[in-house]
């Protein structure tokens, strides 16, 4: 395979240093040592007992995190991370002289502090301080090989372990007090700071919520594709965008790491409480709900920007609002800040996060082994079930009114008809993937299907406090000749749901929840072929009760309404909560690929051949997005110490990201402790083909 990237094992294999070379002064028992190394015999006994000593000793390697928890996951047995005082010790009764080398010119350098006008550490690595059995050591080379050398000095008998230098991602909630107001403070650069001022500071690999954003939104809702979505490329192109934020923070503090957020966890304690009750939604971390506007007004990101026309340097991007918000095209939020809201027009929802029974479907959709669902279905599993419900349930929509200022609040329908609420809260989680689909402010009605077609004011036409919203000019005349009589306003609603092909849009949308029956039953007041929505005991509603839910969703869909930037997907990075939400799934994809219980390899080699888009296939509408193919190039480069400024194909951020990979520069934490908080999860024992 082409590329910066050579082949997992196809490195030349790196001659051990010996103790004498690694030039460190000052280190308990240095006498001893020297007498061995000049070559002198031991006595008799000495050598009886080097020969009993051939095993290793006991190893501890520790940080502030505590012990590094070896397991079988990943390949290197010894993980220490950059710019943390590290302290390896060794257990047992017999006394050893310690010391730490560098392996060849393996890993990246950084600078301490990330600035600019820092000086690189010239060395790969310190010695803080050693005594007989323990040293402490701060290493400088990300991905970097490094040898832990030990001597006994009773036996003169030498040990050498390998040790990998790289970054842990760990469970937010896992980091203490001091290193998440770190976190927080490098946050808050990437998400206030100006692309320009950001690099001028810290230096080329700083990137803000600006550009960011920027590249994340692309252009999906006017071209009706995106490249980053939908598709295999979900996995190279999020975790890129991961990578992209990580070596951003670290540019600012280069002991950071980007922190992954457990939600199913959330989900196990607190149901459908989650967003009252996790700490993740307090001003200790991301904001609270609790604010009469919804912008985030408390903690490390109060008031943080969102990202709007001018950003960069540019005031032509191709998709913003109205207002000149980068976000997507229907949003009516004029908001200058990050914003959210626990409703979702006047519904406080009780959707759940993702929990523990997605994550199992995730786990086995990792061994679906039919042709073409391997890695298909794992990303399916990943995007549509484990992922997309976040982006509805914490961002939240207000102002859902039609033009002329009709209340559309979903919260009063579910107090009237309360055997809808399971049918209105799935709508009400997935409404942003319908607001997008029925956004045609182009010439894409070719196909007879966007009759009703939602417009927008041309984008930075409004002020803030004008009604600049998206709305269908087409369906409020129709509805102007209708208001008032009930049987032909739910005739102009199935006109609507079906030429709009709404129906067929939340067919896709819906996950796992059995929304409506068809039906041709006229005795229930229904159309030939009409459609019932069911309850949550899966029977179908009330005949008022489905006639009025149905006419309500077509007047929301004709208005989108305000949201906040979590609610947008695309758009989504503007919330500093996206990271650490985006972060979670990445780990899941580790896990499968090294754990041998799964069938889903590792690395490009065998995974090539499993991606969906490995030939040009066009697509059945607006024709094929550019970044989903195996040897497309994503806007992501030099992410190694061993890579230029050319963008990476998919195929080369599969192999970079193959968590095997030396070059790689992280890890996640523990993995065996992932699946402790479910206990339906499937184990080693339990997983089958499917």
């Amino acid at each position: 395979m082409g590329g910066p990237y050579a082949p997992i094992g196809a490195r030349r294999s790196r001659r051990r240093l010996p103790l004498a070379a690694l030039g460190l002064a000052a280190v308990a028992g240095v006498a001893g040592l020297a007498y061995y190394r000049r070559g002198g015999a031991a006595p008799p006994a000495l050598a009886a007992a080097a020969a009993a000593a051939s095993s290793e000793p006991s190893i501890t390697v520790r940080n502030d995190h505590g012990a590094w928890r070896s397991t079988t996951a990943y390949p290197w047995r010894y993980v220490v991370e950059p710019f943390r005082r590290t302290t390896i010790e060794v257990a047992g009764s017999n006394s050893y002289v310690l010391a730490v080398g560098h392996v060849g010119a393996t890993g990246r350098s950084a600078s301490r502090d990330g600035a600019a006008n820092a000086a690189r550490p010239a060395a790969s690595h310190a010695v803080i301080s050693s005594a007989s059995n323990v040293i402490e050591v701060e290493f400088y080379r990300v991905a970097g090989d490094y040898e832990l050398f030990l001597a006994d000095e009773t036996t003169r008998a030498e040990t050498t372990v390998k040790l990998k230098c790289k970054y842990v991602r760990r469970e937010i909630r896992a980091l203490g007090d001091d290193e998440r107001a770190k976190l927080f403070g490098a946050m808050s650069e990437v998400h206030r700071l100006g692309h320009a001022e950001g690099r001028a500071k810290y230096g080329k690999k700083f990137s803000n919520y600006e550009s960011l954003t920027a590249k994340h939104l692309d252009r999906r809702s006017l071209l009706g594709c995106t490249p980053y979505h939908g598709h295999d490329v979900f996995l190279t192109a999020h975790a890129a965008f991961n990578l992209e934020f990580e070596q951003a923070l670290q540019t600012v503090d280069a002991s950071l790491s980007s922190p992954y957020w457990d939600y199913t966890r959330d989900d196990a304690v607190y149901g459908k409480d989650w967003a009252a009750d996790s700490e993740l939604f307090t001003d200790a971390y991301f904001g609270s709900y609790a604010t009469a506007d919804h912008v985030i007004s408390g903690g490390p990101f109060a008031f943080a920007p969102v990202a709007a026309e001018g950003a960069l340097g540019v005031y032509d991007w191709p998709e913003t609002n109205a207002y000149g918000k980068l976000t997507e095209r229907w949003n009516g939020a004029a908001d200058k800040y990050v914003a959210r809201a626990r409703t979702v027009c006047g519904l406080e929802t009780k959707a759940r996060l993702p929990g523990c029974a997605n994550l199992r479907d995730v786990l086995k959709s990792a061994n679906d082994t039919r042709p073409f669902g391997l890695l298909s279905g794992f990303h399916s599993a990943v995007e549509n079930e484990f992922h997309s419900v976040l982006h509805g349930a914490i961002g939240g929509a207000w102002d859902c009114t039609m033009t002329d200022g009709t209340s559309l609040d979903l919260g009063a329908f579910v107090e009237k008809w309360p055997a809808a609420r399971t049918a209105v809260e799935t709508i009400a989680t997935y409404i942003q993937l319908l607001w997008r689909a029925e956004l045609n402010d182009d010439v894409g009605c070719d196909f007879g299907d966007c009759a009703y077609n939602v417009r927008c004011p041309a984008k930075d036409s409004c002020v803030e406090g004008g009604d600049c919203r998206c709305k269908s000019d087409a369906f409020d005349a129709a509805y102007d000749k209708v208001r008032g009589d009930a049987l032909a306003e739910e005739r102009l609603a199935h006109e609507v749901l079906n030429k709009n092909r709404i129906y067929s849009e939340i067919f896709h949308a819906q996950d796992k929840v059995i929304l409506w029956a068809n039906t041709s039953d006229a005795d229930r007041g229904g159309f030939h072929h009409d459609v019932f929505f069911l309850d949550g005991d899966g029977a179908p509603l009330d005949a008022a009760a489905n006639s009025e839910l149905k006419v309500l969703l077509v007047k929301l869909l004709m208005n989108p309404a305000s949201v906040g930037p979590f609610t947008t997907p695309l758009a989504a990075p503007n919330d500093p909560l996206f990271w650490s939400s985006h972060s979670n799934w990445e780990r899941l994809w580790h896990y499968v690929q090294l754990d041998g219980a799964y069938a889903m390899p590792a690395g490009a080699a065998k995974l090539e051949g499993l991606w969906d888009y490995v030939h040009a296939v066009p697509q059945l509408r607006n024709g094929t997005c550019w970044g989903v193919y195996w040897a497309s190039k994503l806007p992501f480069s030099s992410f190694t110490n061993h890579s230029d400024f050319t963008d990476y194909t998919n195929g080369e951020l599969v192999q970079l990201f193959d968590p095997r990979n030396d070059e790689l520069p992280f890890v996640y934490d523990d993995m065996a402790t992932m699946l402790d908080h479910c206990p339906d999860a499937p184990k080693k024992t339990d997983v089958k083909l499917i």
